[in-house]
């Protein structure tokens, strides 16, 4: 018991001690404090302003990059688009000249001839559009099993 008296004897000695070392600082010291304490709190507010910068600048720039996004993303449903009419219209201006050109070779008694020219032609636009057709199906199951992966 005397112990723990003289334990907390020495601990109150102790506390004492140190707050004549805190009266210690001379006003020097208290200044010299202060202005670090002014200089930390400057740079800390210099930090922020900064990262409020910086997140500015990122919100800037992934806005401005999803509206890109965006445009291009329409540009290119535009795109195919034009390329699937033009495709569509081509192919209808070819088969209306070649339908016309078999009328006419008809009209003038040119049987054998417009005879000759379906029984060629028109296995080779078969084959090709089916062709075309079993391609572009093929390509595009790839294209999805390859996006699938990454």
């Amino acid at each position: 018991m005397d112990s723990d008296k003289d334990d907390n004897l020495d601990n109150k000695n102790a506390i004492a001690g140190s707050d004549e070392e805190f009266t210690s600082f001379t006003q020097h010291d208290l200044g010299l404090l202060g202005k670090f304490q002014l200089e930390d709190i400057s740079l800390k507010r210099d930090e922020l302003e900064f990262r409020m910068l910086e997140e500015n600048h990122a919100y800037d720039f992934s806005k401005d990059f999803l509206n890109k996004q965006f445009e291009y993303k329409k540009f290119e449903g535009e795109s195919k688009n034009k390329i699937i009419k033009l495709t569509i219209y081509s192919s209808l201006i070819v088969i209306i000249i070649f339908i016309c050109f078999c009328i006419f070779s008809v009209m003038y008694g040119k049987e054998q001839l417009a005879e000759s020219i379906i029984k060629y032609v028109l296995p080779l636009a078969i084959g090709g559009i089916g062709g075309y057709s079993f391609g572009y199906g093929r390509g595009k199951t790839k294209a999805d099993a390859k996006r699938d992966f990454e």
